[in-house]
């Protein structure tokens, strides 16, 4: 009787935490217990298993909507001319899951000793940052694909955290990668 109050106790705490999550999702509990009945591990254990899944997937969810943040500059230059997907894939071999950003996430994020760290302690100046506009290949210098210093544009965030524009699409600089 005493292991069914706690074990009551403990769903009802774990419960409310699910009114913290906007896009919570439905938690169905497998097995349910009356007064005075008799249960097993394995039932106890299902609905132990059915709330760490949805807890799991809450918090999944969670992240998801989580603000970008700034990681700092790649150690390596991206050489324009590999396309969009090689940057990322810069960014994600550097940090795994981050990627380009853009020049509001790089303003947005809070001061970080760790990201500046790359600035300071590497060897680039600047770093291309993913346009605003991410389908206009116009700001990417032409989706990250222009090798000339004629013509398309990109943006640059700058060691002194100056964010702006440069014509010099050919000039290998890194990345700048938020996750």
């Amino acid at each position: 009787m005493q292991c069914k109050t706690v074990l009551k106790i403990k769903l009802i705490a774990i419960f409310s935490l699910f009114t913290f999550v906007t896009k919570a999702s439905e938690l169905e509990i497998p097995n349910t217990f009356g007064e005075g009945e008799a249960t097993s591990a394995s039932e106890i254990n299902a609905n132990f298993e059915a709330i760490k899944a949805a807890v799991n997937d809450n918090y999944s969810l969670a992240s998801i909507a989580l603000p970008a943040k700034f990681l700092g500059f790649t150690p390596t230059t991206f050489n324009q001319g590999s396309g969009f997907f090689a940057a990322q894939k810069m960014c994600h071999d550097w940090i795994a899951n981050s990627y380009v950003c853009r020049p509001q996430e790089v303003a947005d994020t809070p001061y970080s000793a760790t990201a500046i760290a790359t600035i300071i302690d590497g060897e680039h100046e600047s770093a291309w940052l993913r346009s605003i506009d991410s389908w206009n290949p116009d700001y990417n210098c032409n989706n990250f694909r222009d090798t000339t210093n004629t013509g398309n544009i990109g943006y640059v965030l700058d060691s002194d955290g100056w964010i702006g524009v440069k014509v010099d699409c050919g000039t290998p600089r890194a990345l700048a990668c938020c996750k």
